[in-house]
């Protein structure tokens, strides 16, 4: 075989740029989200204009389909806000797209590629930045937020480990493991310490024959958690200092990082109220772009029961679950919760198969990055991370292919469409069972579980879960 080339031509490799771009005077998602649609756009009108040789869907990319056309209906039923959340899902949608035209290695290419040098252009400003004399939050690489770099990073790590443990010629293999300092300084300095977790399990991963490791559990779990130990010990075990942030007229500085069991008490008092959000819109979702308001109605009910001084000092404004899970599901409802875990078993069970080829490592150690990611923090509210992710699940393989099927069947196993009937199955039961649920885990008050006939909420909730199973029945005869 002729090596990849360094830099590969694929269209979609112009995404570094939209997951670059940064702008000081306005908010760096929103930013990223305008440029990842252009570019998203192009990528995907070139290809239509020069198709090359198509190949077939993988079902992770028909689970990420379904996903974005059930979040785009939440978005209808949301407003202004939904369509702005929106663009993000489709910007990411069209790149996916662009991405899966054409073989195969050649995706591969291109995720690795870009993964390379977004990793290395934020870990170097972030580095830059700490040089220069800033601290705390200002020390972002341009993602807007030192834990957005620190998601990032986590996601780009695994891709350039594998090309430095790839690469036979001396001088590329020394650039590459520069280049891997270098993003392992930018994590470090990103403080994130779900990022530490999430990129201390993926190199565990890309270790090699670490399923021999994993059946003997001896020397690289050791180490892979003596290094987690050594990372987060210092930072986590002072509680007694103080976290409070430092202003000044001109620029903040943190004093120091949060204690883990603060840290961790405040993501439990998000998640509890995001979960009992998601309870209250049961069963289609209070609509893409809708968590805010949702989040603060909920913390609010929970603060009521509270003294007026304890509820002042448990308000958490919360703009994200920090929990993609929670999140999509409080937007989506279980329908959208069921699509994306089903997508990401799909595109990690592939990669670590292999379909035809050969099994990609490295893709399932940035899946598996974003799984340790995703409970603790929300991932793919971020663009530039949304962007390493969706061309990753661009060069996952099918899990079967319409050649390897026997002759007696007579139609081809469509796992989405399975998916699809348990979601319209769950959301048919789920309309009667919502508020009786809820009350018995204790997450609605006991007056709201007993609704009469004719309440208007208990007339909505008929209406939306009519919409969402004419949607259902749409998407399933489409797939």
């Amino acid at each position: 075989r002729r090596p990849l080339p360094a830099a590969p031509g694929g269209r979609a490799s112009c995404g570094w740029s939209a997951a670059l771009v940064y702008d000081p005077l306005a908010p760096a998602a929103e930013v990223k989200r305008v440029a990842l649609l252009l570019v998203a756009a192009a990528a995907l009108l070139a290809g239509l204009l020069r198709p090359q040789r198509p190949r077939g869907l993988p079902e992770a990319v028909l689970g990420w389909l379904a996903l974005v056309a059930w979040l785009a209906v939440a978005a209808a039923r949301s407003g202004p806000l939904g369509l702005r959340a929106l663009g993000t899902w489709v910007g990411a949608t069209a790149l996916l797209l662009a991405a899966v035209q054409g073989p195969r290695h050649q995706s591969r290419a291109v995720a690795r590629w870009v993964a390379q040098l977004v990793g290395g252009t934020a870990a170097l400003v972030a580095l830059a930045e700490y040089i220069t004399g800033a601290r705390g939050l200002q020390v972002h690489g341009g993602q807007g937020n030192p834990n957005w770099l620190g998601l990032l990073l986590a996601l780009t790590l695994p891709l350039t480990l594998e090309q430095a443990l790839g690469s036979r010629r001396r001088q590329r293999r020394l650039a590459l493991l520069a280049l891997l300092a270098l993003q392992a300084a930018g994590l470090y300095l990103s403080h994130s310490r779900v990022a530490w977790a999430a990129a201390a399990v993926a190199g565990w991963l890309m270790l090699p024959g670490w399923p021999t490791v994993l059946r003997s559990g001896r020397p690289a779990l050791t180490a892979a958690a003596l290094a987690l130990l050594v990372l987060v010990a210092p930072r986590s075990l002072d509680a007694g200092r103080s976290a409070v942030a430092r202003a000044a007229p001109d620029k903040v500085e943190a004093a120091g990082d949060t204690p883990l069991p603060v840290a961790f008490a405040g993501r439990l008092w998000i998640w509890q109220t995001s979960l009992g959000a998601a309870a209250r819109a049961l069963p289609l979702g209070v609509g893409l772009g809708g968590f805010a308001d949702a989040y603060l109605d909920a913390q609010g009910r929970r603060l009521a029961e509270l003294a007026p001084r304890t509820a002042a000092r448990r308000f958490l404004n919360a703009t994200t679950a920090h929990n993609d899970w929670l999140e999509v599901a409080v937007e989506g409802g279980p329908v959208a919760l069921l699509l994306l875990a089903a997508t990401w078993g799909w595109a990690w069970a592939g990669l670590r198969r292999g379909g035809r080829g050969r099994p990609w490592r490295a893709g399932s150690a940035v899946l598996t990055a974003w799984a340790v990611c995703a409970p603790g923090d929300s991932p793919l509210e971020q663009p530039a991370a949304l962007i390493v992710l969706v061309l990753v699940l661009a060069a996952s393989p099918r899990a079967r292919s319409q050649g390897s099927c026997r002759k007696r069947d007579a139609v081809p196993d469509r796992p989405a469409a399975r998916s699809l009937y348990l979601a319209a199955w769950a959301t048919s039961h789920l309309a009667d069972a919502g508020s009786d649920g809820a009350h018995r885990v204790g997450l609605v008050p006991s007056d709201s579980a007993a609704v009469p006939p004719d309440s208007p909420r208990l007339q909505r909730t008929v209406e939306r879960a009519a919409v969402g199973m004419r949607c259902l029945a749409l998407l399933r005869a489409a797939l």
